[in-house]
């Protein structure tokens, strides 16, 4: 378990294919207007203007990938290449990501060693006795506003701690079948026909995650934490409900 083929992508620059997917948070309602203060009139002037964040997630077993100034295509791991992302995203986004891949039993997965029964102590904060189980329907759960703060801490303790384990625990769940982010399953109304349709998302109690399918085409500058994308094809693009309107 490491990051070292998408931590030498970064260092060198490179671009990717087979990535036929990215998503995007926004709050609710969705907004009205871009970064910029630009009024949004159709899915276009929507897409990838999140300030919350955006994660790229492929549906093939490989990803191709060609580092600056070579055209000789390499492969690096679906889950290396989703993970690298996490381990490289806010807090704060990975926390609304967990939520929305019913992520909370990573909690499990990455402190297997730990005692629930026991209470863990990390700098200024207190997880109470039954901490690991509780994850999952109290403190690392959206609808939980209370906790979200015990939540923030516990993400900010897994970079520090175990930045790895974390990274690749969500990605694993990103990546599944059934209730991650690809499944179709999930997928409402497409913006690219009916923008109106995003009125419907209005009085959502959690945040809206706006996903774009079709054929993505994105790269790392040198020496950059983050993907970028000037090279794209929508096919589709609308709100994921995973359960959360």
């Amino acid at each position: 378990m490491n990051l070292d083929t998408m931590n030498e992508i970064q260092r060198r620059g490179g671009r990717f294919w087979n990535v036929s997917t990215v998503a995007e948070l926004f709050d609710s309602p969705l907004p009205t207007h871009d970064p910029n203060v630009n009024e949004i009139e159709d899915w276009q002037d929507l897409f990838r203007t999140s300030v919350l964040g955006e994660i790229f997630v492929p549906e093939t077993d490989e990803v191709f990938f060609s580092l600056s100034n070579s055209e000789e295509k390499n492969v690096v791991s679906p889950l290396e290449f989703v993970a690298w992302q996490i381990d490289n995203a806010s807090a704060e986004f990975i926390y609304y990501l967990i939520n929305k891949v019913d992520g909370q039993s990573i909690v499990r997965k990455i402190y297997a060693e730990a005692n629930e029964e026991q209470p863990k102590n990390w700098q200024e904060i207190q997880f109470d006795e039954y901490w690991l189980s509780d994850a999952e329907e109290s403190w690392l759960n959206e609808y939980d506003r209370d906790s979200q703060s015990t939540a923030m801490k516990f993400i900010e303790m897994c970079k520090s701690e175990k930045p790895l384990e974390l990274a690749f625990a969500l990605a694993e769940c990103v990546l599944e079948e059934n209730f991650g982010i690809t499944c179709a399953d999930h997928l409402e109304e497409d913006f690219t026909e009916n923008f109106d349709a995003r009125d419907a998302y209005s009085d959502w109690d959690v945040k809206i995650m706006c996903l774009a399918k079709g054929r993505m085409f994105p790269y790392i500058e040198p020496d950059s934490s983050h993907l970028a994308m000037d090279d794209y094809k929508v096919s589709y693009y609308g709100v994921r409900n995973y359960d959360e309107g």
